[in-house]
């Protein structure tokens, strides 16, 4: 569901935490759940994820936009509030 990948750009190699998450129903609540670690320590985030609709939900939840997208990866920073992105996550995933 999420795993580490190795760094393909400077971008990449310089962020706090790489994942690569596949497009499976499992990886949505985990994604959340990372993601919302992720926020509440204002980390650098290099994500690899292979569909296109979810990159996009991350975007529209506070994902800056991307300091480098190459194909699906992409490198940015959550500025939003941990409880509004929280909130806006999981009722995204548990009421499609």
């Amino acid at each position: 569901m999420l795993e580490a990948f190795p760094p393909r750009t400077e971008a990449e190699a310089t962020a706090d935490v790489r994942v690569y998450i596949k497009p499976d129903c499992a990886s949505c609540a985990i994604t959340a759940k990372v993601v919302t670690e992720w926020a509440a320590l204002n980390k650098r985030v290099a994500l690899l994820i292979d569909v296109n609709s979810r990159r996009e939900l991350l975007e529209s939840y506070g994902f800056k936009v991307p300091v480098i997208a190459v194909g699906d990866r992409i490198v940015g920073q959550f500025d939003t509030d941990l409880d509004t992105l929280k909130s806006k996550l999981f009722a995204q995933w548990t009421n499609p």
